[in-house]
Order: C-alpha cells, then sequence, then structure tokens
C-alpha cells in the first residue's frame, strides 16, 4: 500500500535513506514533510520505499513548450527508495508512478528526476515512463557522483 508520509513516519523514512545512501548526509529535519513524500507499507507494516516531489515552475528551456499546453508547473522528483531487501519486486516502479499521478492532480504537465549513471533500475523506469535523456551533470550527488537529468510530460 502506498501512502501519504505522516509526522510518525520520519525516523523510518531516515532510516531507509540511509539504507538506500550510506554515503550521503542524512536529509535536513522536516524535508519529508516540505516535499511530498508517498511511503511504501509493507505486508507487516514497516516502511520499505518512500519518494518525494516538489512543485515549481518550468525551467527557462522548457517553459514555452509548457505555456504553450497551459501548464508552467514542473514536478521535480527527489528519489525513489527502496529498501535493499525488497528490491526486483517493481516496487520502485510502483512508487515511480504514485510520484508521477500525485504530480499530474498537483497539476505539473512536465516531470524533472535525475539518477545516478549507474542506477539501471531507475533508469529503466524512467524510460518505461517515457522520460528523455538529456545531459549528465558532474558531481550532482553529496558523495561527488554525477547525475542524468530526464525530462518529459506527466499525461
Amino acid at each position: 500500500m502506498i501512502r501519504h508520509f505522516a509526522d510518525a513516519d520520519a525516523a523510518a523514512v531516515n532510516r531507509l535513506y540511509a539504507a538506500c545512501h550510506p554515503t550521503w548526509p542524512i536529509k535536513p529535519e522536516g524535508f519529508w514533510w516540505a516535499h511530498p513524500t508517498l511511503v511504501l507499507m509493507g505486508r507487516s507494516g514497516d516502511i520499505i520505499g518512500s519518494t518525494s516531489m516538489t512543485l515549481g515552475l518550468a525551467p527557462a528551456t522548457e517553459l514555452a513548450e509548457l505555456l504553450a499546453h497551459n501548464r508552467a508547473e514542473v514536478g521535480w522528483g527527489h528519489g525513489v527508495y527502496v529498501d535493499p531487501a525488497h528490491r526486483g519486486k517493481g516496487y520502485g516502479w510502483m512508487l515511480a508512478d504514485a510520484r508521477h499521478q500525485a504530480l499530474k492532480v498537483l497539476g505539473a504537465g512536465f516531470f524533472l528526476g535525475m539518477t545516478q549513471p549507474d542506477n539501471t533500475p531507475m533508469r529503466a523506469i524512467f524510460a518505461r515512463q517515457g522520460l528523455e535523456k538529456r545531459l549528465q551533470v558532474p558531481n550532482n550527488y553529496p558523495d561527488g557522483q554525477a547525475a542524468i537529468l530526464y525530462t518529459g510530460r506527466i499525461e
């Protein structure tokens, strides 16, 4: 079951984030509230996945296209985190799809997301969502890793 983040979820989501990215600093207190977050519940009721998003103005290069379709807002994805013990079961796709649907409800017409070049599962999810690989951003992540930017319409 995927549901919206609740205050009581903060510690579990922080643990999940640390398990997925042990070399990255923990998100600042309040991050999960400031950026709408969805959590995936396991069968035993524990949180086994999460994803966050932000709704904002489109970057200048995409703005003209979005305005032509009366959609000037873009959804930014902030990670899809699945507990390492639960990977390979389609949970990443479920979270990414739920995030897209939530952004659509919020009025986003365009999506921007990033992933590490070696993150094959996330790159496959972006491709399945019909997103286009745009560019590589050097030193994007806290541990100095590059990122690949993906963009596309939210249908």
